[in-house]
């Protein structure tokens, strides 16, 4: 019986050592897994068993609180800031951008943001205080819940963590072409040069074209962020392209989170307007 007992052991380990690699496996494949990828516990552990993280002028409108995030795609090019409550880093994002846009180039654009918490609530006290610091009021800013037909409408899709980006994946899974880390997409447009040809035959997830549309071109320009990309790279990106969260430390932590938003903007910005400098 004891042998027995041992060599019942001995395969338990087997098997759990071979889950564990398929586990692993799958991580590496260019899909997401809903039932792995969706709780945050979950994406804990399998950066455990798997290879460890690096963690080195036109109208703009900001987005009526009260709307439905319904925009015309023929003529508007409309971009989505994501965090996790939509009351801290996508609002910041969003009049941030906003601003961005408005100094940099001409163009229908919109700028919403959303969240995956509950509509309705406010941006958390701190952030209205550091964004009134340079003349922003986010005092009226009420939380929405992000969806899949706010996903399927946006143009670009800016998240704050890689989680995120995984969420917004699995809740709409033709949105990953357009959906980027805020600090991945700042990333990638500051080394890119602008190569008109490469933009000629970039796919930009069917989105109708405009002849004398310039916004096609905006997205023609997502689109050149997105050649390459791969699902299974996304655990492997550099925490450091993550905008983290101040919620919960002290106030000059979310003065430091506002001015990074502040900068990759400015930057994915610019290499939308044709302005930047690689």
């Amino acid at each position: 019986m004891h042998e027995q007992d041992v060599s019942s052991g001995l395969d338990t380990k087997r098997r759990s050592k071979r889950a564990d690699q398929r586990h692993c496996q799958a991580a590496q494949d260019d899909t997401f897994d809903s039932q792995s990828f969706a709780d945050p516990l979950a994406i804990r552990a399998q950066r455990r068993l798997c290879a460890p993280v690096s963690t080195s002028k036109g109208a703009v409108m900001m987005g009526d609180l009260a709307s439905t995030f319904s925009v015309n795609p023929m003529t508007t090019f409309s971009v989505l800031t994501v965090c996790s409550a939509n009351r801290c880093r996508s609002p910041m994002a969003e009049a941030l951008l906003v601003g961005a846009v408005a100094r940099t180039f001409d163009g229908d654009v919109t700028v919403r943001s959303a969240g995956f918490g509950p509509s309705g609530a406010p941006a958390e006290r701190e952030v209205v205080e550091v964004m009134a610091e340079i003349g922003l009021d986010l005092s009226h800013h009420r939380s929405r819940t992000v969806d899949a037909g706010m996903l399927a409408e946006a143009d670009l899709v800016l998240a704050m963590t890689r989680q995120h980006v995984m969420e917004l994946v699995l809740l709409e899974e033709s949105c990953w072409s357009k959906t980027f880390l805020l600090g991945e997409f700042a990333s990638l447009a500051g080394s890119m040069p602008l190569d008109a040809s490469s933009l000629a035959v970039a796919d930009f997830g069917g989105s109708a074209e405009v002849p004398g549309d310039s916004n096609t071109d905006l997205r023609r320009k997502v689109a050149q962020l997105h050649v390459g990309r791969r699902r299974s790279d996304l655990l492997a990106l550099p925490s450091n392209l993550e905008v983290g969260d101040p919620v919960g430390g002290p106030l000059r932590g979310y003065r430091a989170t506002r001015d990074r938003i502040a900068a990759l903007s400015d930057v994915g910005v610019a290499y939308l307007a044709d302005t930047h400098s690689p």
